[in-house]
């Protein structure tokens, strides 16, 4: 109850974002700098993908394609 008035007194919104994403910049228009040891796997359809290792730029570039406003998302 407390964390959720500090997170609305600052206007912190929560979103979903996707846990995994496309390997290969072909597939996905994004370049990605993955470290050497960073987790990579196959997802059911034999995609290349990779488990995410650093939240902060995938999260600003998954925010801003979406298109994300107070408006639209729910408290």
């Amino acid at each position: 109850m407390v964390e959720q008035k500090v997170f609305q007194r600052h206007e912190a919104h929560e979103i979903s974002t996707p846990l995994l994403m496309l390997r290969l910049s072909e597939q996905n228009n994004i370049t990605l700098n993955a470290p050497p040891n960073a987790s990579m796997m196959l997802d059911g359809n034999g995609v290349s993908v990779l488990l995410l290792f650093d939240l902060t730029e995938r999260l600003t570039r998954f925010v801003a394609r979406q298109c994300f406003t107070s408006e639209v998302l729910p408290i």
